[in-house]
């Protein structure tokens, strides 16, 4: 009996509770204006990639009407994206007249954070056709969470299908050394030649195709928490209890912390790798690839040197075998450029071996290598503002300006040396 009482005592103190909070939330509401309580989900991700037999995971086609939602200081902005019938972003692709040029790459590429118009590849084509007066069109083969090595097996199966004059390969110089270890795609036989897994056609589904909620900034969790802070209520009593010293924000993980987690990671995705573990790490999930740029002679970080020295050596070779000119484009990380997102460069300097090249650097030795076409952003970014090429506050994407200023150095390369050569 008593149990029974003591029970309904705290139903009744929760629902007591619960009303008390709503009743506050919309006063506070009423007061300093309505916000969106429960945060968007960006981009409904789950309908919008499917598995891929060749490269793990590919957009949908034929997708309309898709909308993403990013936070700034004026609020939510919304841009909107689809993909066509090939499952390249933007309209269908029309006959060929002019000058075909794919650009391949990753969520830099495909942009859903920007409109159509802004994206790098359609600032591309508006260049060159100001440039060169001659019809030009550039086709954003961008896809979300892809590395170097699922940009080259696309290439590889759609190069004569759309017959490209010129490819430009994007390689973002943050985590896609990484996605050549998590990927596991391919590996390197005793001579350093790719050879490829038996990961293409496992049969087994993405982790978060299975699981959506884990592409959805950090899952049903996160989500949770981003909701919670959204609240004006919460929002209200946290400032009270920080008042009162009844908060300590020295429990937050200090950025030593969050390198030293990344570096263990890392360690755990090298040795998935090199063991050939059934473990499988998510297309969508990557990171700053802390061992390369903070250790670079770690096994993992010259493992992935090799390996991304193997895979833009077999693009480049597949664009020339059939009569393409290629040209690799590096993209900076923000974590080497801004201190905008953390840890950053400021972060690393305890590391002796860390220099904010290191990232760039092995790409465009790579390049060098093999006389690789590359227009590389670094010096490019570093002398015009670069905390005004990346969108900020923890999101390491370049914005609408990062991607004009890249267009107009590739299209000023690409009229130079592919063009008027």
């Amino acid at each position: 009996m008593r149990k029974n009482r003591h029970f309904r005592d705290t139903v009744i103190v929760l629902v007591i509770v619960g009303i008390l909070l709503v009743f506050g939330e919309l006063v506070l509401r009423g007061v300093y204006g309505s916000q969106q309580a429960m945060p968007s989900v960006h981009d409904r991700q789950e309908i919008a990639f499917e598995p891929h037999p060749i490269y793990l995971v590919g957009l949908k086609p034929n997708l309309t009407n898709r909308t993403f939602t990013r936070d700034s200081a004026d609020g939510p902005v919304v841009t909107h994206w689809n993909t066509n019938s090939a499952s390249f972003r933007g309209a269908e692709i029309a006959k060929k007249d002019g000058i075909r040029i794919i650009v391949y790459g990753d969520s830099n590429i495909f942009a859903r954070f920007s409109n159509l118009e802004d994206t790098f590849p359609c600032q591309l084509e508006r260049m060159l056709r100001t440039m060169i007066k001659k019809p030009v069109e550039v086709l954003n083969a961008g896809v979300p969470g892809f590395g170097p090595d699922q940009s080259f097996l696309r290439f590889e199966q759609e190069v004569d299908v759309y017959k490209p004059d010129i490819v430009v390969f994007h390689v973002f110089a943050d985590n896609d050394w990484g996605d050549l270890i998590r990927n596991r795609l391919f590996t390197l036989d005793h001579t350093g030649r790719l050879v490829r897994t038996l990961r293409h056609n496992d049969g087994e589904v993405d982790a978060c195709l299975r699981n959506p909620t884990c592409m959805v900034q950090g899952g049903a969790l996160s989500i949770t928490k981003r909701w919670a802070s959204s609240l004006l209520v919460v929002q209200a009593g946290s400032k009270i209890m920080r008042h009162m010293g009844l908060l300590d924000e020295r429990l937050q993980p200090t950025p030593a912390d969050v390198i030293q987690a990344y570096l263990n990671l890392s360690a755990q995705e090298f040795a998935v790798y090199t063991n050939s573990n059934k473990q499988r790490t998510s297309h969508f999930v990557d990171h700053y690839d802390y061992d390369l740029a903070l250790s670079p002679d770690r096994a993992s970080s010259q493992e992935k040197i090799r390996l991304m020295d193997a895979v833009l050596l077999s693009a480049y070779q597949t664009a020339r075998s059939h009569g393409v000119k290629f040209v690799l484009l590096i993209e900076p990380s923000a974590r080497d450029m801004t201190t905008s997102v953390s840890p950053n460069y400021e972060d690393f300097k305890t590391y002796s071996s860390y220099k904010r090249r290191n990232l760039s650097g092995a790409i465009t030795d790579v390049a060098k290598k093999y006389m690789i076409p590359v227009v590389d952003l670094y010096d490019v970014f570093s002398n015009n503002i670069p905390e005004q090429l990346y969108w900020g506050d923890n999101d390491d994407h370049w914005n609408n300006a990062g991607q004009q200023l890249a267009a107009l150095h590739m299209a000023t390369y690409l009229n130079a040396h592919f063009i008027h050569d």
